[in-house]
């Protein structure tokens, strides 16, 4: 060993090299005779590690089970301890997001292009009091939903919860 206290450095064939407390287990840096290191802060190939933390610039992984990429709220983070949400996108607290996942898998987004098959078996397309009721086999006019073929009311194919007008040009 060289030194003392918490100004030592000590190397020996059972610890291997360890610095900064005279025993191992407390020292701030060690390397075991297997390999094993331990660093409670320093940089890393442009990295910075700390206790809990390795980062670098925009990026950070934390012990404490998330993944930040991005700041503020243009961020994404994926996380293994928020409650509800398990990722999200686009605000950095994840029930504000416009963007986010639960640990059940379900998605909501606030704004959304979606190509390919979309399947549903329940839900509602607008509002549950105002708008489309989706079952298995059946979309259901709840409230005063109406589907229309044109913009303009006159034109077109319309059908609301009292109607069903054709206006086609043969």
């Amino acid at each position: 060993s060289l030194g003392s206290g918490n100004s030592i450095i000590k190397i020996n064939n059972s610890d291997g090299l360890y610095l900064g407390n005279s025993v191992q287990t407390s020292a701030p840096f060690s390397v075991t005779m297997a390999g094993v290191l331990k660093a409670t802060s320093g940089t890393i190939g442009g990295w910075t590690l700390s206790s809990t933390t390795l980062s670098s610039s925009n990026v950070e992984l934390n012990n404490s089970g998330t993944v930040k990429v991005g700041t503020s709220n243009d961020i994404a983070l994926l996380s293994s301890v928020d409650p509800p949400y398990r990722l999200w996108v686009g605000h950095a607290t994840s029930g504000s997001a416009p963007f986010r996942v639960n640990k059940n898998g379900n998605l909501i987004a606030s704004n959304a292009d979606i190509t390919g098959t979309i399947k549903a078996t329940s839900g509602y397309i607008g509002s549950v009091s105002n708008g489309w009721s989706i079952t298995s086999n059946a979309l259901t006019n709840v409230g005063t939903g109406v589907i229309q073929t044109n913009a303009s009311a006159n034109t077109g194919i319309k059908l609301d919860a009292s109607s069903f007008r054709a206006d086609l040009p043969f």
